[in-house]
């Protein structure tokens, strides 16, 4: 169990998410002003922490190479745990951001985390359009945005013998729409906000597997196969950011429910996912002289 539990760490150092870190408050970065920092998050799947971590277990006490390998349970098993773990990996580290008012009520903003990319756009519909007096006692801010994010999944060198054998590839695309509300910690924001809200996804997958000298029950080679899919997911999050000014910590958490629906595996197979994704972060956030 201690060597399962070994190798689940190490694949989480390795691993790359789409970023679903939720720290942005309903008030949009002001026009003419850029604000950015470094997150380290966290993103911990239901699904993939049961199917992956007997999986990685037995890959390393028990699978061996050769000639051919016949697709036994082992094999079905972690055929898909690797379907799982690319839908939503168990993976932490960190993730560099930054935003910018081009607008009034409107910014545009990148995202980098790992192997992920992402574009934002967040429009304001409720609270100031700019800086204002601090005799405003007016402090709820409102916001919706929309975020588009790709990535490409190859899995960690430590799985090498799995990973030869599967010939795994595994691309995605996704779209988050978050709708954020949040209350104004002194005016404009000066010492921090309390922010909640909600956030839909759709979500493209496209993956393939070349099998190497993988056989059936038959004796036949499996072939490789190539399969697309869709699924959605809607979540929940909340957080606190407090700082003065320029200098600002950003704690938030966010909660994903999805049914990744069913998926096609080796050897006329498939399997069935779904599950809650728990996003925790933290975020250095520093903004430009404000007008």
């Amino acid at each position: 169990m201690r060597i399962g539990l070994i190798a689940l760490v190490i694949a989480t150092l390795a691993s790359c998410s789409t970023p679903k870190v939720m720290n942005q408050s309903g008030r949009v970065t002001p026009k003419g002003t850029v604000t950015g920092g470094l997150t380290y998050m966290a993103n911990v799947s239901q699904e993939s922490s049961v199917l992956m971590s007997d999986v990685l277990k037995n890959q390393i006490e028990n699978f061996t190479s050769g000639d051919t390998v016949k697709y036994n349970q082992f094999l079905l098993d972690a055929n898909a745990a690797l379907v799982a773990y690319a839908l939503d990996p168990i993976a932490f580290g960190p993730q560099f951001y930054v935003r910018v008012g081009v607008w009034d009520r409107l910014e545009l903003g990148y995202t980098r985390a790992k192997g992920a990319n992402m574009f934002s756009m967040q429009g304001q519909f409720l609270g100031f359009e700019k800086e204002v007096s601090e005799d405003s006692k007016k402090r709820w801010f409102g916001s919706a945005g929309l975020q588009y994010s790709w990535n490409s999944y190859n899995l960690p060198k430590f799985f090498g013998k799995v990973q030869d054998r599967f010939g795994f590839e595994y691309k995605r695309r996704d779209f988050l729409l978050p709708l954020t509300f949040s209350y104004s910690l002194g005016p404009n924001e000066t010492y921090g906000a309390i922010g909640f809200g909600a956030v839909l996804g759709f979500h493209r997958i496209d993956y393939s597997f070349l099998p190497d000298r993988i056989i059936n029950d038959k004796g036949d080679v499996l072939q490789a196969t190539h399969h697309t899919n869709k699924f959605s997911s809607i979540g929940f999050f909340v957080n606190v950011k407090a700082g003065y000014k320029y200098v600002y910590i950003i704690s938030s958490i966010a909660v994903y429910y999805q049914q990744y629906g069913t998926y096609p595996l080796l050897n006329r197979s498939s399997v069935f996912l779904e599950g809650f994704t728990f996003v925790p972060g933290i975020s250095l956030q520093l903004n430009t002289i404000r007008k």
